[in-house]
């Protein structure tokens, strides 16, 4: 490495060597994998709920980047490990991030994740639901209605302008 070094004075991100387990003070890179088909989106009950989430709510994939993934392939094995299907393509939606009561930073990349087919329930998930712009329900654990909205129309347009 040249001898430039950069000064981190902003609270910007910056990651050491991966962690065995969260860490007080710490951050995480996180996806939550929007399956879809078009502009419809499938969503997984998970009787059990996901990490601390609620139970029997609805979910998509989630879970941790693994050191040197690439974004394709983190979706697609997130996707295949709990919903069962692989992933054609993907896009980028959103990052959201927050720091929770530990003063722990979490990043969410959301990623919308063009599958081959619908995906089946499964030992962990008892039902898929599709969700669509005209009719979305209200139990999912980690996304509001106005998110929802909001994602289905992006959905919409991102379909419609990859299509043309």
């Amino acid at each position: 490495m040249s001898g430039y070094h950069y000064y981190y004075n902003q609270r910007e991100a910056n990651f050491g060597a991966p962690a065995q387990e969260e860490l007080s003070g710490g951050t995480h890179l996180t996806f939550d994998v929007i399956l879809h088909q078009g502009p419809t989106l499938y969503s997984l009950r998970r009787p059990d709920g996901l990490h601390d989430g609620p139970k029997n709510s609805l979910y998509f994939p989630h879970g941790l980047i693994r050191f040197g993934e690439s974004v394709h392939d983190c979706a697609n094995r997130l996707a295949l490990e709990q919903a069962g299907v692989p992933v054609v393509r993907t896009n980028l939606y959103t990052m959201p991030t927050w720091v929770d009561d530990n003063n722990h930073w979490h990043i969410a990349l959301n990623v919308l994740a063009q599958v081959e087919r619908k995906p089946e329930p499964s030992a962990d998930v008892s039902e898929v639901v599709e969700v669509q712009a005209d009719d979305f329900p209200a139990d999912f654990a980690w996304w509001t209605r106005e998110q929802m909205s909001a994602l289905l129309a992006f959905t919409t347009r991102l379909v419609s302008v990859l299509d043309s």
